[in-house]
């Protein structure tokens, strides 16, 4: 199938693999690793999510999609933590009307 593949692409196996490389991944900046110990706390996943986000973007490999696999992973971040944040949200805007009525308001922006 012409056109499918890269030509530039060697056959010979990888040295290390991603999830190799990903465990041993160390955080140049402690702004980042805080980040991702904070992610802990929400779930393995968003934590993973984020490192391998700091890996893309440290790693120097360039990749015609690094800022779309980056892009989705920080959704899937910020996925999960409105998940964790919608239910205390909610009981927290009990008490006041007018936040509640903004909320609502801008709901079906924060779903699309």
């Amino acid at each position: 199938m012409i056109g499918l593949y890269p030509t530039n692409v060697s056959n010979d196996p990888p040295k290390e693999s991603a999830a190799h490389s990903s465990t041993h991944f160390r955080f140049s900046d402690p702004r980042q690793e805080r980040i991702y110990r904070r992610l802990t706390l929400v779930g393995p996943g968003p934590a993973s999510f984020y490192r391998d986000a700091c890996l893309l973007m440290a790693s120097g490999t360039l990749l015609d999609s690094t800022t779309h696999v980056i892009a989705h992973l920080l959704r899937e971040i910020e996925s999960a933590l409105r998940n964790v944040l919608e239910p205390v949200m909610d009981r927290g805007d009990q008490g006041s009307g007018e936040k509640h009525r903004t909320r609502k308001k801008s709901e079906p922006s924060l779903r699309a």
